[in-house]
């Protein structure tokens, strides 16, 4: 994490709450980011939020409700997508 270059795109995506929190935790504090975001539930997000500002959570177009591994893959690529090309405006 830092090695990556100012304005970079994170996305946390692991099993442990624990951990999601320390690296959300790290890219927040750098502040240079373009988007971080970390995938989960509602619950997991209002925790989050709660404790780090600036935070995407749950990742991924709202709109796309699937919950399979290729729908939520797709839902989150939107969503960077989105954000990439507002910056380019």
């Amino acid at each position: 994490m830092a090695q990556a270059a100012p304005d970079s795109y994170f996305i946390i995506m692991t099993h442990h709450h624990p951990l999601d929190f320390d690296l959300c935790e790290a890219v927040l504090k750098r502040g240079d980011f373009r988007y971080a975001g970390v995938i989960g539930s509602q619950t997991k997000s209002q925790c989050f939020r709660y404790r780090l500002a600036r935070l995407r959570c749950p990742i991924g177009l709202p709109d796309v409700k699937g919950k399979l591994p290729a729908e939520i893959a797709v839902a989150i690529a939107g969503e960077i997508i989105s954000v990439y090309q507002q910056h380019l405006s």
